[in-house]
């Protein structure tokens, strides 16, 4: 019998083990790519709660207690008391890191900062809440600074209170001495070119910009608007029309500051619906602003926006004029549900790309083994 040279071909079985570790290396560096791109969903609510976890804690008031008996104990007035909180927020005493000083900023996913110069990181407060997070975390801009004065100040029994300005974006404190409120800034410390921080009040009227709209925080979180001490007020009348020059009711107007060269368009806080006349009336600083109305009518977005300039204990009027919108969408970040769909879209997207690469791989893989 004889027996024919018969070729097979037989093939070589791939190793499922080589398989394995591709797949599961993609799937951490998906699950990577996942987590990084949904943190400013979920890193500030950790955040935040972590904030509030130390910030409403005995800890931070046991820590606050030390602090104020270390740098108040030994004074009696008002005055050197006020001067001696206002020393330990030198620039130079390194008690705590003004982040505006800080450059090469390498994330920001607030109220997450971290810098590469020297990898520095800031967690900053949201909002005023649980200013006792900055005991902790000991950096900040001026709106940390004048929280935390105003804690440290009420804790050394004096009468305090925090002052913001958020349409040119700045925080200070004012102390009550021998009944009157003195002006005192912080953030401003610095001794060594004689910057006390001490009734700053004429620095802030003349030597920085106009301002718009002020209001104190009280230690037990009351607010009072406190405009009239920094400033006169303009009386503006804003009244909302459309392309027909007819007056439009419901309209929701933000004025926007563009005092500070830095910073424009910041908003004043200084907000109003115009009533069933179109009209609405606000009292603001004098300056340079924005205004823009904002309306839903039928399914359609309705926006104005002008510019004017104040001057102060002046009356003025001013006439945005509403039209159709269809690129509205585009000034709004998406809500978060809304991000979370299109993330996961593409996260499914990204996962058959990987799987699809994975198979072409491996049939490359078989084809070179049979050769």
């Amino acid at each position: 019998m004889i027996r024919k040279n018969v070729k097979t071909n037989h093939k070589k079985p791939i190793n499922l083990n080589f398989k394995k570790a591709i797949k599961i290396r993609y799937i951490i560096l998906l699950i990577a790519i996942l987590l990084f791109f949904l943190s400013p969903i979920y890193l500030p609510h950790i955040i935040k709660h972590h904030i509030e976890e130390y910030a409403q804690s005995e800890t931070a008031k046991s820590d606050l207690h030390k602090l104020t008996s270390k740098i108040t104990g030994e004074y009696n007035d008002e005055t050197n008391k006020t001067k001696a909180i206002l020393r330990w927020f030198d620039r130079d005493s390194r008690n705590i890191n003004n982040i505006l000083q800080k450059e090469e900023l390498l994330i920001e996913i607030y109220p997450l900062h971290i810098y590469t110069s020297k990898l520095y990181i800031c967690i900053r407060l949201i909002g005023h809440e649980n200013p006792l997070w900055v005991l902790k975390s000991r950096c900040g801009a001026c709106g940390e600074y004048a929280l935390l004065y105003r804690e440290i100040a009420n804790a050394s029994n004096l009468a305090v209170r925090s002052i913001h300005n958020p349409g040119e974006d700045h925080n200070w404190d004012e102390v009550l001495i021998n009944d009157d409120w003195v002006v005192v800034d912080p953030s401003i410390v610095n001794l060594s070119n004689n910057e006390t921080g001490f009734n700053a009040s004429q620095m802030l009227n003349e030597e920085w910009w106009n301002i718009s709209h002020v209001f104190a925080l009280y230690p037990n979180r009351t607010a009072e608007d406190v405009t009239y001490r920094y400033t006169n007020l303009s009386n503006l009348t804003i009244i909302t029309i459309d392309e027909n020059k007819m007056t439009v009711s419901n309209v929701s107007v933000q004025i926007l500051s563009n005092n500070r060269v830095s910073k424009k368009g910041v908003n004043t806080r200084v907000n109003c619906t115009t009533d069933f006349r179109g009209s609405c009336e606000i009292k603001i600083g004098s300056g340079n602003y924005t205004i823009k109305g904002e309306k839903e009518n039928n399914g359609l977005r309705l926006s104005a926006e002008s510019t004017i300039t104040l001057m102060e204990n002046e009356d003025n009027s001013t006439q945005p004029i509403l039209k159709r919108d269809r690129f509205w969408w585009l000034q709004y970040p998406l809500p978060p549900s809304l991000m979370l769909i299109l993330l996961i879209l593409c996260c499914i997207g990204l996962w058959s790309f990987i799987i699809l690469y994975i198979e072409a791989i491996t049939k490359e893989i078989e084809k070179e083994k049979v050769k």
